[in-house]
């Protein structure tokens, strides 16, 4: 639901499409898989393993849509918004996903 979300925002704002990262944990007969999408050099990685590689991508896609979601303006299309807008933002996601540890040698933002 939030990949073709987050795909539609990509392409309104005129970025580069998201590049999603899956990978595999656990042992085979009990797998789990975190997903890590990248958007204009900034990655965000999906807050829990999930049980399917659907599943996880759409938990980082979510992640990103409500980032992103906001109003488009000439004054902010950039994707690097800073610490402070999204932890003080009245988010519809859980506020476990919102304890964010910003990387700014690595442009990742980490869930916990």
């Amino acid at each position: 639901m939030f990949k073709g979300k987050v795909q539609e925002l990509c392409q309104c704002r005129q970025w580069n499409l998201p590049e999603y990262i899956t990978r595999r944990e656990g042992p085979q007969h009990c797998l789990s898989y975190n997903s890590t999408i990248t958007i204009n050099g900034v990655s965000f990685q999906s807050p829990t393993p999930s049980p399917t590689i659907n599943e996880s991508e759409d938990h980082a896609a979510e992640i990103v849509y409500y980032h992103f979601h906001q109003p488009i303006s000439t004054s902010n299309s950039n994707p690097n918004l800073n610490f402070h807008q999204i932890s003080s933002s009245s988010s519809p996601l859980p506020k476990s996903w919102l304890s964010l540890a910003m990387s700014s040698s690595s442009g990742m933002i980490l869930l916990f």
